[in-house]
């Protein structure tokens, strides 16, 4: 079997306003089985803010969809020492270049995929969005990780704080 790519995640703002959307960037070419992937979103609770319903089709294309469905965690929001936090999962056996509406789909060495899209509601403060592994998320085996065929892949979480709402600058 050839070697797999390792994947770092990140976070930003969407072209959209108070919209998140998920980026990957493996180090190599990757268009294979994503098994398994869990990462967990982090913001303050004082803001109010909760995370609305999560987008898959991006820039009409359904093949993130199809072939690496995300879904939040059954225990949903949960709030830990001022801080809300919002796990996501995803476990797949289609292969990533399966993909029905687009063949050939795949994640491109050392570029930057959005994978997923997510709007902010509620926000009636700041809140700084982060993908984090904490005390939290160690504690609840919810800490970044993705397995590329089965294999460990996880790379890095490489995204900046994004703030949203009535944040001070």
């Amino acid at each position: 079997m050839l070697a797999q790519p390792t994947v770092d995640i990140g976070l930003y703002e969407s072209s959209t306003p108070g919209t998140l959307e998920l980026r990957v960037r493996p180090d190599g070419d990757f268009d294979q089985v994503v098994s398994s992937l869990t990462f967990t979103i982090r913001w303050e609770t004082a803001s109010g803010a909760n995370l609305g319903t999560i987008n898959q089709i991006i820039d009409g294309s359904l093949c993130p969809l199809l072939t690496a469905a995300l879904s939040k965690s059954g225990d949903g929001e949960v709030d830990n020492g001022g801080y809300r936090y919002q796990t996501f999962n995803c476990f797949s056996n289609v292969q990533l270049t399966s993909c029905a509406t687009g063949p050939g789909y795949m994640w491109p060495a050392n570029q930057e995929t959005v994978i997923m899209t997510i709007p902010v509601t509620n926000n009636t403060g700041c809140a700084h969005f982060n993908i984090v592994n904490d005390s939290y998320t160690n504690a609840e085996n919810k800490d970044f990780y993705i397995s590329l065929n089965g294999l460990d892949r996880t790379g890095t979480i490489y995204s900046p704080d994004v703030a949203q709402g009535n944040c001070v600058t």
